[in-house]
C-alpha cells in the first residue's frame, strides 16, 4: 500500500485523503505522506476546495529543479 502511493505521486497524481481511502484503503494518508517527508521525499501539499466546498488538502511529488 505504501508503495501504491509513493509510486502514484512520483507518476505526477495528486491525491487527497479521499483518493487515499477509496484507491489505497488507508485512512491516514496524512500519515503516510509524513512518513515519506521524514525519509526525504519532496511531497508537497496544496489547499483546494472542494465541490461541497470543504477545504481539503492536496499532496503532489515535488521533486527540486
Amino acid at each position: 500500500m505504501t508503495a501504491d502511493i509513493l509510486k502514484a505521486l512520483k507518476a505526477g497524481e495528486r491525491l487527497t485523503a479521499l483518493d487515499g481511502l477509496t484507491r489505497f484503503q488507508t485512512m491516514c494518508l496524512h500519515q503516510r505522506v509524513s512518513e515519506f517527508r521524514a525519509a526525504g521525499e519532496p511531497i508537497r501539499d496544496e489547499k483546494i476546495i472542494a465541490p461541497s466546498g470543504k477545504k481539503i488538502k492536496r499532496y503532489f511529488y515535488a521533486p527540486s529543479c
